[in-house]
């Protein structure tokens, strides 16, 4: 992997995203991603190989530079994508920023996949139009014959339709079998069992209701770790963080990206006055059963 002489804009010192995710993570983001441009090729593209790149952006650094990778594209920083099994990464933003020298080589990796655009609205609507048209028309074709006068001597030589071809029934695909669905097994708390960290993290995010953009790889990595560190499932990680969260949010604690990434969810309870006023009371109740039994 080839590293290259690329420009920096003064104004990169005053992107707050950089900042807030350097602040949250401790990871030196805003240096390694202005390194990251040295990597790219001449069209923003580079190979996504999380060791390499973090032996070229950050050398001396003791960090995961794959979760730095995986920041960054929650982010939109930088886009993945694979071709014939080799994932590679780009800058999306490369050509507004950078001005390539002519002489430099063309790219050799293949440029990212064109997205597909959705259908319109107005494209859906004709599409049923035309399917619910097509089903009145079949509707017509009565079953009963009709009171013609024609003489009925004619001497077709086509090929004759299927029987079934004038009694088609419009209504086959609803009568279609349904696909069978297999049931993810339950514990008994109702927790899904045996899915993977990222459909926990989907499952923490809607009860905590926060969006899966910028949160939903976060959120894995923080429930596979909590399970590494108490040595638990991937289910008694996510109940046990999702617990601490909806209890913080019933507290008036905002649970968000924050309360994630600092890993508010392994942080002890904050004790209130209550807790206080009934350890008082249990040693005041404690002085006075040892008051009591001294006399006696």
């Amino acid at each position: 992997m080839q590293t290259r002489i690329r420009t920096i804009k003064p104004e990169i010192a005053q992107h707050e995203l950089l900042f807030d995710l350097e602040k949250v993570t401790g990871f030196p983001i805003r240096f390694a991603w202005t390194m990251l441009f040295t990597v790219c090729d001449r069209d923003g593209r580079f190979e996504w190989r999380p060791r390499i790149l973090k032996t070229l952006c950050l050398p001396y650094d003791d960090v995961d530079f794959e979760k730095i990778l995986e920041l960054w594209t929650e982010q939109e920083l930088i886009g993945r994508y694979t071709v014939r099994g080799k994932v590679y990464g780009f800058i999306p933003t490369w050509t507004k920023h950078q001005i390539i020298n002519n002489r430099e080589h063309a790219s050799k990796i293949p440029p990212p996949p064109a997205r597909v655009p959705a259908p319109s609205p107005q494209l859906e609507i004709a599409l049923v139009s035309d399917t619910s048209t097509r089903g009145a028309r079949v509707d017509e074709v009565a079953p009963e014959p009709f009171a013609g006068t024609g003489t009925g001597t004619g001497t077709g030589t086509g090929t004759p339709l299927p029987p079934t071809a004038g009694a088609m029934d419009v209504k086959t695909t609803e009568n279609r079998e349904k696909p069978a669905f297999t049931a993810v097994p339950v514990i008994d708390d109702g927790v899904p069992k045996g899915l993977g960290e990222v459909e926990y993290a989907r499952a923490f995010l809607r009860d905590v209701g926060l969006p899966e953009k910028g949160n939903l790889y976060v959120t894995a990595d923080a429930i596979k770790s909590f399970a590494a560190f108490r040595n638990v499932s991937l289910s008694s990680s996510y109940t046990e963080i999702r617990a601490k969260a909806l209890d913080d949010r019933d507290r008036g604690v905002a649970v968000d990206h924050l309360w994630i990434l600092n890993g508010r969810y392994n942080q002890p309870k904050p004790r209130s006055k209550s807790d206080d006023y009934s350890d008082r009371l249990d040693r005041e109740l404690e002085i006075l059963r040892r008051s009591n039994r001294a006399s006696a």
